[in-house]
């Protein structure tokens, strides 16, 4: 580690090119004879940047000379416990919506909403999608001017927004819109800048700017200026950079060339700087001033570092000196952070530090993906989740996730001899705690020092028959005597010689049935009595007395159902008992070095409770015994008792069924490498977790075999990307319950705005003829967005809610009319649910035709139409029955009428046939009523019955064809003739 000591002002400059890499690490330290200790960090994959020194001129002039060298760095990285890790970024900008790369402030609403303010626009970011809010000409509820300076969050959780020329505006969170500050610009200048607000004790809102510092009076809505005064004692009339609320009430005040201090409830200030003797440089411009939370007060400058005041005792330190300081934040483990103008300074309690501070400073790699964005650090936030977010200059912002952090990352860096020879990742082994080997598949085998972050490569040199005899590195095993052993692709056996640097190498010999049966080196185990077993690629296992160099081989022999199930030996794993357990390409052996016998364990598809899969590749055997064996379909759990297989597979949770890996933590937890990441299983419950890359790890594709521990349990496992380091207990679950929000709503594909801000909205209302309606919703937990989950039900259309689903719309169509309740749940990346989420009520408007009251007007109408009907029907009825009436009437006159007709001529009748009856007994005329048809005679007279000669009652048993003149025409008419003679003669001499 490079040190320079200067003493007084006999510098110039140092410049620092200051870069990070994936691992804590130092590049040196500049320290200046008073209190201050810089040190730059550098992750192992960047770290051959350099520092430019301008030696001081006083030297310069003792040796005649100005000297300007060039001294490249070399990384040190620590272990854990020995220097603090470096931290990894995620970023926000342009790409993901962000609508300026500078962040000038931020804060987060009471809702959870993240409010960035930039040059060019404000922006609200909800994890996934940042909404941008701007000046509109011509529109008064738009922002009056888009450079957005400063923001704050009311105690009532409103949102107050100063700008560049815009005076103070809130934020109406119901509409969506911003109106000015009590409805009015109440400053001397509304387009003056707007650089900090506060509320004191009091609730007074303190407002300062380039116009000075203005407290705001809400009963009058205009301001009022509080001079400061200057350093001969007038009213300084510049402009004011801060206002802080300190403990008790005090308000500091910052201004480009002093401090000032506003005791409670007095109206005089008092300055600070430079008021301590010593305390300044006396060219120092101030850039802003920051409390920390213990009573701390930092002071930036635009120049000279960084100043702390412990205000309990008036004691100065600096720090930082020649760097420009924007801003001191303490988040809420007690992290203290500098942002400055060549990256973001951490300071780290140090006891033998000056101040008792000693200063790291992360600055931006251009090729490094996740260093910080850029070196110019403006603001600094902590969300509730206790994610850190970083404002750069022209670099977006900075996201530092702690969870994210708990991944460690060792990669190549092309051109840095102090990084990985390459990325393909072909084995790992932990040498203690400060070393670690790492071989790759196709450029050597590295050691990294992890006590000063220098790398060791070793490669094969056709030239050097000492040097490594192959590029592919697919084992590596430290035997008792401490010495390594190194298993190559093609190279065969290789023996690491420290004190010379090169290798001893064992290789197959044809001629030789005692030297090794092939190159291809997979493994190498070692038993108690100190012989390594070696497992080949195709040619079985092979038992290796490094004291003789004699290899004895053990292959597959199909007539021998005791010899190895395959030649190709992927793992092997000593057991307690001495036998060893060996992972082949045909299932699991179990060999016992006394008896040289093998048993075997092969997949049997008709057998639920064999093993999974016959490629075999990792076999841990934990302290207690059991037998956990990785595969190609999944993990198995081995009950040696009953030899039954117990599957874990993806049905279960697994990332991954393609095993590679397995280590055991501390706390009885699984690790397992896949093909698509790792996996944390507990064998206990059952409960697995998955990590990706998202969660820091280094790629997906984890190698067969490449794994290790080191002794105090830090894992090690690597992939096509690197190696990925992790501390289990580092690792702890997302406890934070998000706030659920529903963030948008569109109707017809098209958004929906008519309810103002959504995220606040209760109800909205929409058409029946809006049949397709569609809801946005966000889970407000930043640590890994995209694995925030959400199960929705709409109350009134669905009967349960939706499976849990990383999906943040739900859509509906052809709602009928009616009203209903969108519900909508969320969790978090690590499955904390919030089971109260988000509620919306919504009303599906019917056509008019639908209404109530239209359906009342109707039934009323056809009440009243009925009604009328009815009335004409009883009119109409009334008509009727007069008429009927009448008609009755007349027709009854009429038949009175007839009917006295009828008596007269029936009385006429009556008296008639009196008459007729009278004359017809005594007429001498035979008279005889008789049928036509038949000719019975019905009724005669005397005159009649003595014509015929018969009785008179038994004349109407004759008929007028028993008569016999009856039917002789001419007696008939002459009896007529002389009956009518005789009548007329009787008639003539009765009238006579």
């Amino acid at each position: 580690m490079g040190r320079l000591v200067f003493s007084g002002e006999d510098y110039s400059t140092v410049a620092f090119f200051l870069n990070n890499t994936l691992q804590s690490s130092f590049l040196g330290e500049v320290v200046r004879l008073e209190p201050l200790k810089v040190e730059n960090a550098s992750r192992i994959k960047y770290n051959s940047l350099i520092y430019i020194m301008h030696i001081p001129l006083f030297i310069a002039r003792y040796i005649g000379i100005y000297v300007f060298f060039v001294v490249f760095s070399v990384a040190f990285f620590s272990s854990i416990g020995i220097c603090e890790p470096i931290p990894r970024f995620q970023h926000l900008d342009l790409e993901d919506g962000l609508s300026q790369s500078s962040a000038l402030c931020m804060v987060q609403d009471k809702q959870g909403f993240l409010w960035i303010g930039t040059y060019d626009g404000l922006n609200r970011y909800d994890g996934i999608e940042v909404k941008v809010y701007r000046n509109v000409p011509g529109d008064p509820t738009s922002l009056p001017d888009s450079s957005i300076r400063s923001l704050l969050i009311e105690p009532d959780g409103k949102l107050l927004v100063g700008m560049k020329s815009g005076g103070v505006v809130a934020y109406n969170r119901k509409f969506d819109t911003f109106s000015p500050y009590l409805g009015a610009h109440p400053y001397p200048n509304p387009k003056l800048e707007i650089r900090a607000m506060v509320r004191d004790q009091d609730g007074r809102l303190w407002v300062a700017g380039a116009a000075g510092l203005y407290h705001l009076d809400e009963t009058t809505g205009r301001a009022e200026q509080f001079k400061l005064p200057n350093s001969s004692g007038n009213a300084d009339p510049g402009p004011v950079l801060s206002v802080l609320n300190g403990q008790g009430g005090d308000l500091f005040v910052a201004t480009p060339g002093s401090v000032y201090r506003i005791p409670y409830g007095q109206q005089l200030a008092s300055r600070l700087v430079p008021e301590a003797p010593g305390t300044f440089p006396d060219d120092a411009v101030i850039s802003g001033i920051n409390l920390d939370g213990t009573n701390d007060l930092w002071v930036l400058t635009e120049g000279h570092g960084v100043f702390r005041c412990k205000l309990d005792s008036g004691v100065w330190n600096h720090f930082l000196p020649g760097v420009a300081t924007w801003f001191a934040f303490r988040d809420s483990q007690g992290q203290l952070f500098i942002g400055t103008n060549r990256g973001l300074a951490q300071l780290f309690p140090d006891a033998d530090a000056p101040g008792g501070l000693r200063a790291v400073v992360y600055s931006h790699n251009a090729l490094d993906p996740e260093s910080l964005s850029h070196n110019d650090v403006l603001t600094m936030l902590e969300d509730t989740g206790g994610i850190l977010w970083v404002g750069t200059y022209s670099g977006g912002v900075n996201k530092l996730n702690p969870a994210y952090q708990a991944f460690s990352i060792y990669r190549n860096q092309p051109g840095n001899p102090n990084s990985l020879s390459g990325d393909a990742i072909g084995s790992v082994l932990a040498e203690g705690d400060d070393f670690l080997w790492v071989g790759t598949r196709y450029t050597g085998l590295n050691r990294l020092d992890r006590r000063n972050g220098t790398v060791t490569r070793f490669q094969n040199d056709p030239s050097n028959p000492r040097s490594l005899g192959d590029n592919g590195v697919n084992c590596l095993h430290i035997d008792r005597q401490n010495r390594l052993w190194v298993g190559t692709m093609d190279g065969g056996l290789a023996l690491y010689d420290p004190a010379s640097g090169g290798f001893t190498h064992y290789r197959s010999d044809p001629k030789d049935p005692e030297s090794l049966s092939q190159d291809k080196i997979w493994w190498i185990a070692e038993d108690a009595s100190g012989i390594l077993w070696i497992g080949t690629s195709s040619a079985g296992l092979n038992r290796f007395d490094p004291s003789t160099g004699k290899v004895k081989r053990y292959k597959h022999d199909p007539a021998n159902p005791a010899s190895i199930s395959h030649d190709r030996v992927r793992h092997i794993t000593l057991s307690r008992t001495g036998a060893l357990w060996i992972g082949t390409n045909a299932g699991l052996n179990r060999f016992d070095p006394a008896t040289e016998k093998f048993e075997h364990w092969e997949f049997d598809p008709n057998n639920p409770d064999s093993i999974s899969n016959n490629r075999v590749t990792p076999i841990l055997e934990n302290a207690s015994g059991d037998l956990w064996i990785g595969t190609d379909n999944g993990l198995n759990h081995f009950d040696l008792v009953s030899g039954k297989f117990k599957h874990v597979t993806t049905n279960d949770g697994l990332i991954n069924n393609g095993i590679q890996g397995i280590l055991q933590d501390s706390r009885g937890n699984l690790w397992i490498s896949t093909f698509r990441g790792l996996s944390r299983y507990t064998p206990a419950s059952g409960e697995i977790r998955n990590y990706s890359g998202r969660d820091g790890i280094s790629g997906l594709e984890f190698w067969m075999n490449a794994y290790g521990a080191s002794p105090r349990g830090e894992l090690f496992f690597g992939s096509v990307k690197g190696v990925t380091a992790l501390v289990p207990e580092r690792i702890r679950p997302n406890k934070h319950v998000p706030p659920i929000v529903i963030s948008a709503m569109s109707v017809l594909n098209h958004a929906y705005h008519k309810a103002g801000n959504m995220a606040v909205a209760q109800s909205v209302s929409i058409d029946y003829k809006d049949n397709i309606v569609g809801f946005t919703f966000a889970a407000l937990d930043y640590a890994d967005p995209k694995r925030n989950l959400f199960s929705y039900k709409l109350e009134g259309f669905d009967k349960s809610f939706s499976p849990p689903s990383a999906s943040r719309t739900a859509t509906y169509t052809n709602l009928d009319p009616g009203q209903y309740v969108l519900r909508v749940l969320g969790c978090n990346n690590d499955g904390m649910w919030n089971e109260s989420g988000v509620s919306l009520e919504l009303k599906v408007v019917p056509p008019f035709w639908a209404m109530w009251w239209f359906r009342a007007f109707c039934i009323l109408a056809i009440v009243l139409l009925i009604y009328l009907l009815y009335r004409l029907r009883i009119r109409s009825i009334g008509r009727r029955q007069i008429e009927l009436e009448n008609t009755v009437r007349a027709r009854t006159f009429d038949l009175e009428k007839r009917i006295e007709e009828r008596d007269v001529a029936e009385e006429a009748l009556r008296r008639s046939q009196l008459s007729f009856s009278a004359i017809f007994k005594v007429s001498p005329l035979a008279i005889s009523i008789s049928d036509e048809k038949t000719g019975r005679i019905l009724q005669a007279n005397e005159a009649f019955s003595q014509l015929v000669g018969v009785h008179e009652l038994d004349v109407l048993k004759l008929s007028c064809l028993n008569i016999g003149f009856w039917h002789n025409p001419q007696d008939r008419e002459d009896i007529v003739g002389s009956s009518t003679l005789e009548m007329e003669l009787t008639l003539s001499s009765g009238e006579g």
